[in-house]
């Protein structure tokens, strides 16, 4: 006999304690299936079901839910089921015997996402559901009530149908608001499932309420249902009078009721628990019990949230989380309990990093993180205050919830598989500032470097995240380090450090050391310099730097400049030309192009400026179409630095020079390569035959003569030989306003281009 209570409490225990278990887990569960289905042997049909149960029980974060599970395994044609008739009858036999013994929510799972089976053994499946749905109704389940997007796996009790419902709505808003389209599965419902739609949905989504002056998504889908057809026509004309009647009792003076739900005494709880957990982190002999109290601060977190929502399935983690880059803003009932959990986790790093460097830590900073990212309902809080903390109020940080939070940082990337995608909107109304961003994506967006402050904090924080990563994965594999350690943060540094210090400008700092920066980093503020110069002559750090992906290439590093705003920068004038020079010529001029660099081709650096130029006052133009309603936000911030612009004067006119110094007949003195280059650009926007692809082009070339505009007129017209005489050769230019700017509509701007140039060549045939 076994003792099942013992062997699916050890697979808990496998689950929570060590972070490789899950695959382990699915590869037995595969193995056992196999076995079964090839055998028909029931003990394995058996023995693999129970451990998924309750291998699904410990949460997303460790396994995926028992719907997933039962989906992957028998929703397609490729199921282990599906070799055989007797193979589907073996399935069908033995779902039918555990009927009597099943739990209402592993049968709604068997209903809702019913095995796959060929149309000819579809009586079998019909007669298995129909014997399901008898036996929910012994319970009191009625499939009609149940809701829309129900965690059919949950093993809490069936919440009350209105409750089901407002959760319907609410995951429908969202789906809504990420896709601009109403949800299949409600346009389904109102067909296929009706009285739940009629009598549930729709009296939950038309509650009465105080409507906002500017439409939200909530609104958004009523006016899509409302144009579909899909509301009675006196039900939302009842909505709009009621809520009309909410507005005025509003401006009576009424106050809409807040919630105020009695959290001290969970809250208490969660903080002792969080408490017991710092005293375990720096004691090197109780690291074991560390997993089984982060499951106990899982609990406690759980009972803090409340019923506010329910676990989503793992199908929700296609949705995306909505990021507003300028005022992020978090619920006040989330604010307290995300701040009390980065505050403990940031308190027991630097903790834990008093006696120990990060190697010897153990596992608890990633199952702390994977902990958080199990509960759902939690990650678009916790992602909007890591963009208030270290998006907004970065610089102000102390150094400790630097430290914590850039290590915080790095586990969150570990458990990129547990977050949603995010779109990140800027303070613009509706404008997307980036859609579809994974996790360690979103860190580029949130350690911009603009002003001095911004930088200076950005190098902290990428040197912090760097050394720790190093220090914490220094047995790891090579291949294992390229994979995990996000490029962006090595960029960065690579960006900012020869800004900064002057010394490791050139082909390096000198020195080989084996060393991590941990130490120096950790144990003094004031030694944030001497930490930069030990992770740069870092063995690891250094073999990084000839991979392609972490080097940071010619065009990233001008985006980067083209965004520091001049009179914010701390660097002056004169230190930032010495950088500009020794970037330009010094560094990326002779560095090979697999490197980033442009071979020592001068004509190749101009054409990668214009394009970075170009690149970045389109995605200004654009992410800032309305800037003269945003007070800090000036057009010389929007076409990018300045002197980055007085570079490439300087370098078109020297490859102009070498041009002119060139043979006559050579090649290099009959090409020009600026205009060729802007018209690439320009066909590469496509044919101008639809609206948008007409306005882009127009924007393009806007920008492109605002560029030109800005060259020596010598440039743009220049001469060659005609025989013994010098002519003018003005093809290029006039190709350029002829069927660029006038064929696509800009005839004003053309003109200008045409007056503006006039004047400098009026006397070029006396001379």
């Amino acid at each position: 006999e076994v003792n099942w209570h013992h062997v699916l409490s050890c697979v808990s225990t496998l689950l929570v304690c060590h972070a490789e278990a899950e695959q382990l887990v699915k590869d037995l569960l595969g193995h056992l299936l196999r076995k079964g289905f090839e055998n028909y042997d029931l003990e394995s049909l058996i023995t693999a079901f129970l451990i998924a149960r309750q291998a699904a029980l410990e949460g997303p974060a460790l396994f995926m839910p028992y719907s997933e599970w039962f989906k992957l395994a028998f929703g397609s044609a490729s199921g282990f089921h599906g070799s055989s008739k007797k193979a589907v009858v073996f399935l069908f036999k033995f779902l039918s015997e555990l009927v009597p013994f099943e739990a209402p929510q592993y049968l709604k799972v068997h209903i809702m996402h019913p095995p796959f089976v060929p149309t000819k053994y579809r009586p079998f499946l019909v007669e298995y559901v129909t014997l399901a749905k008898t036996r929910l109704a012994d319970f009191k389940v009625a499939i009609e009530d149940m809701g829309l997007y129900e965690d059919l796996s949950s093993t809490k009790d069936a919440l009350q149908p209105h409750c089901q419902a407002l959760q319907d709505v609410e995951k429908a808003v969202q789906i809504f608001e990420n896709t601009g389209k109403v949800p299949a599965v409600v346009l389904e419902a109102s067909v296929f499932r009706r009285p739940y739609y009629i009598s549930r949905f729709l009296p939950a989504l038309l509650t009465p309420r105080l409507l906002p002056e500017t439409p939200d998504s909530h609104m958004a889908l009523i006016d899509a249902l409302k144009r579909a057809e899909k509301i009675p026509p006196n039900a939302y004309s009842r909505f709009i009078e009621e809520c009309q009647s909410v507005k005025e009792k509003f401006l009576r003076g009424g106050r809409p009721e807040t919630r105020t739900g009695d959290l001290r005494e969970p809250l208490e709880l969660l903080k002792a628990e969080l408490r017991a957990l710092k005293q375990l982190v720096t004691d090197q002999g109780m690291q074991d019990a560390v997993p089984a109290q982060i499951a106990i601060i899982s609990e406690k977190l759980a009972a803090v949230l409340g019923p506010r929502k329910d676990e989503a399935e793992a199908a929700s983690l296609s949705l995306r989380i909505k990021l507003n880059l300028s005022v992020p803003e978090v619920p006040q009932q989330d604010l307290e309990v995300i701040s009390l959990l980065l505050t403990a986790f940031c308190q027991n790093i630097m903790a834990a990093s008093y006696f120990n460097p990060p190697d010897r830590q153990g596992v608890w900073p990633s199952l702390f993180v994977k902990m958080l990212c199990g509960h759902r309902q939690l990650l678009s809080s916790l992602l909007s205050r890591l963009c208030q903390l270290i998006y907004h109020q970065g610089p102000s940080l102390s150094e400790a919830h630097i430290i914590g939070l850039a290590v915080f940082v790095v586990h969150l990337n570990e458990a990129s598989s547990l977050i949603p995608e995010v779109d990140i909107y800027s303070w613009v109304p509706h404008g997307v500032t980036a859609r579809g961003l994974s996790v360690a994506e979103l860190w580029d967006h949130l350690l911009p470097c603009r002003t001095g402050e911004s930088i200076v904090f950005c190098m902290r924080f990428c040197t912090a995240a760097v050394s720790y990563f190093l220090c914490k994965f220094s047995s790891f594999s090579h291949e294992f380090l390229l994979a995990s350690l996000h490029p962006g943060f090595v960029k960065k540094l690579q960006y900012i450090v020869p800004r900064l210090i002057v010394e490791v400008r050139g082909t390096g700092c000198g020195g080989d050391m084996t060393e991590f920066p941990w130490k120096s980093l950790f144990h003094s503020a004031a030694c944030y310099q001497e930490a930069v110069h030990c992770l740069w002559q870092q063995s690891h750090f250094k073999r990084l730097l000839q991979e392609k992906m972490f080097q940071l290439t010619f065009r990233e590093w001008l985006l980067m400049e083209l965004g520091v705003h001049p009179d914010e920068d701390i660097l002056s004038a004169s230190e930032r030309q010495e950088f500009h020079y020794w970037a330009l010529y010094q560094h990326y001029l002779p560095a090979p192009a697999d490197a980033g660099g442009c071979a020592g081709d001068l004509q190749e650096a101009c054409a990668v400026v214009i394009g970075s130029v170009l690149d970045f006052c389109q995605r200004s133009e654009l992410s800032n179409c309305s800037h003269l309603e945003k007070p800090k936000c000036s057009v010389s911030h929007l076409r990018g630095s300045p002197e980055i612009h007085g570079r490439l004067q300087e370098m078109v006119l020297e490859v102009e020079l070498e041009r002119r110094r060139a043979p006559p007949d050579s090649q290099a003195a009959k090409k020009h390569f600026l205009f060729r280059m802007l018209q690439g650009r320009v066909k590469a926007l496509g044919p101008d035959s639809a609206e948008g692809e007409r306005l882009l082009q127009q924007q393009e070339l806007i920008l492109q003569t605002r560029i030109l505009l800005c060259l020596p007129p010598s440039l743009l017209i220049t001469t060659r030989w005609k025989g013994k005489e010098i002519a003018l050769d003005c093809e290029d230019f006039f190709c350029f306003v002829n069927t660029g700017l006038v064929r696509s509509g800009l005839r004003r701007t053309a003109a200008l281009s045409a007056t503006d140039l006039r004047y400098p060549f009026c006397h070029l045939g006396e001379s």
